[in-house]
């Protein structure tokens, strides 16, 4: 089903131009040495993607991984304050790619060991928890507290809020 906010376009029309890139992208460099960022189970300033975005983004996954890349990153909606993915949408990304998974959204280090225990992800990029944490692996290490972000300052022009959290320990 077309979606009613960008056009009346089916998953193969919709999904062509992304993967023109990719072949492109492929033909230059590689599929070993390239990737794909994949975020479209979400509404994003506004427009959403139409009733059949899972059905739609499995399409694209399956697309995705027909061509072999070295990996496909998964950013999950609830690092927008979504809802994060269903296990089922999860095995259901898993039984169409069979490469590697990287994950991305709100995870603790408890569901990033789960879903890599579970095989639903292979790795995972921490993003703004990486960010907030110039330590994080050694906070992780010892189950330290993590600092928290300030949103207010994402996208400013300084070092204000991107680059001087504190390190574990310091006062």
């Amino acid at each position: 089903m077309p979606s009613p906010h960008t056009g009346l376009r089916w998953r193969e029309k919709r999904t062509r131009f992304a993967l023109e890139v990719v072949d492109t992208a492929i033909s230059s460099w590689g599929a070993d040495r390239m990737g794909s960022v994949f975020h479209r189970c979400r509404p994003f300033n506004g427009p959403d993607n139409g009733d059949d975005q899972k059905e739609a983004a499995l399409y694209y996954i399956g697309e995705l991984a027909k061509r072999n890349l070295a990996y496909l990153y998964i950013s999950e909606p609830d690092w927008a304050g979504g809802k994060p993915y269903s296990e089922a949408f999860r095995k259901a990304i898993r039984a169409t790619c069979p490469g590697v998974i990287v994950g991305a959204g709100s995870y603790t280090a408890a569901k990033a060991e789960s879903l890599i225990e579970q095989g639903l992800t292979d790795a995972v990029a921490p993003g703004r928890t990486y960010i907030t944490n110039p330590d994080l692996v050694e906070r992780l290490q010892y189950n330290a507290s993590l600092n928290g972000s300030r949103p207010a300052f994402f996208y400013g022009c300084d070092a204000h809020g991107y680059t001087d959290y504190p390190a574990l320990g310091a006062k």
